[in-house]
C-alpha cells in the first residue's frame, strides 16, 4: 500500500504542477490527479503535463478533460486580444461580429467535452456562448454596433467563467 500512495500525487493547478516538476530529484512515473484548474492557466498547465508524461513517465488521467479546458481557454483569449479590439476600432464590423460567433461556438464545444451535457462547465460555458452569439445576432439583425458597453459586457462575462 505504501508504494501506492508514494506513487500518487494530488495537485492543485499549474502552481502544484510545477512543483512536482521541480522536485529534486524529479518524481518518474507518477499518477498526478488534479485537483483544480483555473481556465487560463490550461494551456501552460497542459503543457507541463504533457512533458511530464513524455520526460517522466507521468500518468494523467484527466489530460483529455484538461486538453478541452486549455482550447476553450485559448478561444477565450483570441477574442478577448485580437477579436474585441478589432470591435473596439469599429463597433460595426461584421466579420469580427461573426468571429465572436464561431469562438462562441468552438467555446461550447470544447466546454461540453469538459463535464458533459449538464456538467457546470457546459453551463458556464453557454452563459458566455449567449453574450457572444447575442453581440454578433444583434449586429447583423439589428444593426446594433458593439460599442464600449458591449465589449465591457462580453470580457466580464468571460472573466466570470475564467475564473
Amino acid at each position: 500500500m505504501a508504494v501506492a500512495a508514494e506513487n500518487e500525487r494530488t495537485i492543485a493547478g499549474l502552481q502544484g504542477a510545477l512543483r512536482l516538476l521541480a522536485e529534486q530529484p524529479t518524481p518518474v512515473g507518477v499518477s498526478v490527479k488534479l485537483e483544480s484548474v483555473l481556465a487560463t492557466d490550461a494551456p501552460a498547465l497542459h503543457h507541463v503535463l504533457r512533458k511530464g508524461e513524455a520526460a517522466f513517465s507521468w500518468k494523467v488521467a484527466s489530460i483529455r478533460r484538461l486538453e478541452q479546458v486549455s482550447q476553450a481557454s485559448i478561444c477565450l483569449d483570441t477574442v478577448d486580444v485580437a477579436v474585441l479590439p478589432m470591435l473596439a476600432a469599429a463597433p460595426d464590423n461584421h466579420r469580427a461580429a461573426r468571429l465572436l460567433q464561431r469562438c462562441a461556438n468552438d467555446i461550447y464545444h470544447f466546454a461540453r467535452k469538459v463535464d458533459g451535457k449538464n456538467g457546470p462547465y457546459k453551463l458556464d460555458a453557454w452563459k458566455v456562448r449567449k453574450v457572444l452569439v447575442d453581440a454578433n445576432m444583434d449586429l447583423v439583425n439589428k444593426e446594433l454596433p458593439i460599442d464600449e458597453e458591449r465589449v465591457a459586457a462580453i470580457r466580464q462575462a468571460m472573466d466570470s467563467w475564467t475564473r
